[in-house]
């Protein structure tokens, strides 16, 4: 399947995080007019590498001000293409010849509201580069001069974490007798040099989930210890107040992967205003543990905003993000995403595509039956056949059959009466309306032919559909959802039996 397409080969569709079209690029040219009047209907769902940081990451992080509004303007110019898109489409239907559809005023005039919507993108786009820039400067302007020894740091981390606990047992943050005693005796222990009193100390500080320990924790988080400080994230995280946010905001850029993926988590308990941005950041992540958090939060969350930048994670390179993308995409399900998940089916990890064929089946609602242990170069030509006939169903309205079908008359007729059936099967498969069985040759001598000839490896090199086949030829009962090496198995072993 061609993965560009659209009205008039030069107008792509590209899906934003609602659900929304933005038009890409046009070519004005007849030469582009022939490659897309015929393949309008596959318009491409990837985001073009000029548009992803603004339908992508862009407009996920809308700030106040100047750049906020801008970025609302371009969602507004957006959504305007978007009517201009399905407007064209509507447009070029109706002409028979691809050279009139060109030249039809109304075609011109559409697509000349679209080229001066993307000028105004581009302009929009640039002033937020400017703005960008300008904060930037100011950021370096105010730059702490450079940071002491780590010796001296480490000792004024724990005189603060001291007077932190000082100032908790002077005004009263625990009131009662017996427990100010225990938090202090406990508390003393995060300035110990014994990193195991130390740990301890932040589990039981967390279980006293008051505002002493809140207060405590947060001067502790300072330590240079990366384990210690994950603790202390989790224990704020669990006694839920909402004042240490800027704290976990702050560690999403810790230079540590795991404190950076533990304050992602604690964010998620949260659920800050920042919590979705920082999120959608952390899929751009450079360590793959950090970028997994963040796609398995996100569709916990069901966070249509994010929607482009999961759908990027769908071509990490690390398979288990990739899994966690299709499951997150799947969680959030918008049936914009059908087509990108269903190209996951080619994935060069099985479980991947396992994965896939899960989501696939939930998204469109529809016992979609693949062959996930084909070939590649078989793999290839089922999912663009599925993405077609999805593509007919849904837009063209067109009832065509499904790419299972034949199998599935298969699957019906395997378990009853196969022999005699034979010629049923035989037509299911064929293109032709016209063409016929074969006569049955199920004969003792075929069968010790067919003994001789199956080896698993030849069995293995035939497609699903043929072992389906030549098992009801054999007259041995099969089912659909057997995967071909329990057919090539079966196959091998009910000959044996047979002999």
């Amino acid at each position: 399947m061609a993965e560009r397409g659209g009205v008039l080969g030069g107008v792509a569709k590209v899906l934003n995080a609602g659900g929304g079209a933005v038009v890409a690029a046009y070519d004005i040219s007849s030469e582009a007019l022939g490659n897309v009047y015929s393949s309008v209907k596959k318009t491409a769902t990837v985001l073009p590498d000029e548009l992803k940081h603004v339908v992508g990451s862009g407009l996920s992080s809308v700030l106040p001000g100047e750049k906020g509004k801008l970025e609302g303007k371009i969602k507004e110019y957006e959504k305007k293409i978007q009517a201009l898109y399905l407007t064209i489409g509507k447009e070029s239907s109706k002409f028979s010849d691809k050279g009139m559809a060109l030249e039809s005023e109304m075609v011109k005039r559409l697509l000349a509201e679209v080229r001066g919507y993307m000028d105004e993108i581009q302009a929009l786009k640039d002033r937020i580069t400017e703005i960008e820039a300008e904060r930037q400067s100011r950021d370096e302007k105010r730059r702490e001069p450079k940071e002491k020894p780590r010796a001296v740091v480490e000792a004024d981390v724990l005189q603060a974490v001291r007077c932190a606990i000082d100032d908790a047992l002077s005004k009263g943050n625990v009131r009662d007798e017996s427990k100010k005693t225990a938090f202090e005796r406990v508390a003393r222990n995060l300035v110990s040099d014994d990193h195991g009193l130390r740990s301890l100390a932040v589990r039981e500080l967390g279980l006293m989930r008051n505002r002493a320990s809140v207060l405590v924790l947060s001067q502790a988080a300072a330590i240079k210890d990366p384990e210690l400080t994950v603790d202390i994230l989790n224990a704020l995280a669990a006694i839920g107040d909402p004042s240490v946010v800027p704290l976990f905001e702050g560690k999403t850029k810790n230079d540590n992967p795991n404190i950076r993926k533990a304050a992602l988590h604690g964010l998620f308990k949260f659920m800050a205003e920042s919590t979705t941005t920082l999120l959608i950041d952390g899929l751009r992540d450079s360590n793959a543990d950090v970028r997994l958090t963040a796609t398995t939060i996100l569709g916990w969350m069901g966070a249509s905003e994010a929607l482009p930048a999961l759908q990027d994670r769908l071509e990490d390179k690390d398979a288990r993000v990739r899994k966690a993308a299709i499951t997150a995409l799947t969680y959030i399900d918008d049936k914009t995403v059908i087509r990108p998940v269903v190209r996951m089916l080619s994935d060069d990890k099985v479980d991947v595509r396992e994965k896939a064929l899960e989501a696939v089946r939930t998204l469109m609602g529809i016992d979609v039956v693949f062959d996930i242990h084909a070939s590649s170069k078989n793999l290839a030509r089922d999912v663009e056949a599925l993405q077609d006939w999805w593509w007919n169903k849904t837009v063209a309205g067109v009832d065509a059959p499904a790419p299972w079908e034949v199998v599935e008359t298969v699957k019906e007729t395997a378990c009853s009466e196969p022999a005699a059936e034979s010629e049923t099967i035989e037509a299911a498969a064929a293109t032709d309306e016209t063409a016929t069985a074969p006569e049955d040759t199920v004969a003792e001598e075929t069968t010790e032919a067919a003994s001789a000839e199956f080896t698993y490896d030849k069995l293995m090199a035939l497609r699903k559909y043929d072992l389906l086949k030549l098992c009801t030829d054999q007259g041995f009962e099969c089912d659909v959802a057997m995967t071909k090496a329990e057919l090539a198995n079966l196959l091998i072993n009910a000959v044996e039996k047979k002999n």
